[in-house]
């Protein structure tokens, strides 16, 4: 049972704003006002924080996303703006923490696979949703953030035997939200794109300011800890 407690097992508390915390399993960590490569106002990479060198990357001007503001995150346009992992992330239990402002959220995707539309966690109105590989199920969590909010979202898979439970929490402007879970059959689910469903459609319209994804369940009290980071460096 995820909550939130005052265990922080494992983890390195580092300086305020600096980083964020520690934790085993860290795969790729898009930092804030860190590692942006610009062409004009146009981003064409941003460098993975973590170590691992699974850049951020997109060669090809008109799907390239804009500086966002404030500055050190990108502004995707919600027409064919996208970034690609080097390396897509094949990802079974995980948490995400990613600090966004959703401009629009009629279908807007924040993770593809890459390669098809079979895998995406996008925004369905007042619900996130998310589809696995293999699966035709798509599990939606209800949210109470309206267009252009911004926050700091985080989810978190546990795994079981047979089946996965998604958890949704947020934070904004210090409150911790519980948002929905929902639950489906195992599956791997694959991130390869920011900002689009791999199909070419469904593009995000907003900003993703910081991201940092790990292959392992955080509990919610430790993935708070990294959402906290995340509004002391963005300001959100």
């Amino acid at each position: 049972m995820l909550g939130l407690g005052n265990s922080v097992s494992g983890l390195t508390v580092p300086d305020e704003g600096s980083v964020i915390p520690t934790f085993d399993g860290l795969q790729v960590w898009y930092k804030f006002n860190e590692g942006l490569t610009a062409s004009g106002s146009l981003i064409t990479a941003w460098a993975d924080s973590s170590g691992n060198g699974n850049n951020l990357t997109q060669s090809t001007e008109t799907n390239q996303p804009s500086k966002s503001s404030p500055e050190g995150g990108i502004d995707l346009d919600g027409s064919d703006n996208f970034m690609a992992l080097d390396t897509a992330l094949d990802l079974t239990a995980f948490t995400i923490v990613a600090t966004i402002t959703i401009d629009d959220n009629t279908l807007e995707t924040l993770f593809g696979n890459g390669s098809s539309g079979t895998d995406f966690f996008r925004l369905d109105g007042s619900a996130w949703t998310i589809r696995t590989a293999g699966s035709s199920f798509q599990g939606a969590m209800s949210t109470s953030r309206s267009d252009g909010d911004s926050y700091v979202l985080i989810l978190i898979s546990q795994r079981g035997a047979s089946q996965t439970r998604y958890n949704l929490f947020d934070l904004t402007d210090g409150t911790f939200t519980t948002e929905g879970s929902v639950t489906i059959d195992n599956q791997t689910f694959t991130i390869g794109d920011v900002g689009r469903n791999s199909a070419n459609a469904h593009f995000l319209n907003g900003k993703v300011l910081e991201l940092a994804i790990y292959n392992t369940e955080l509990s919610s009290a430790n993935a708070r800890l990294v959402a906290d980071e995340m509004t002391i460096r963005t300001g959100i």
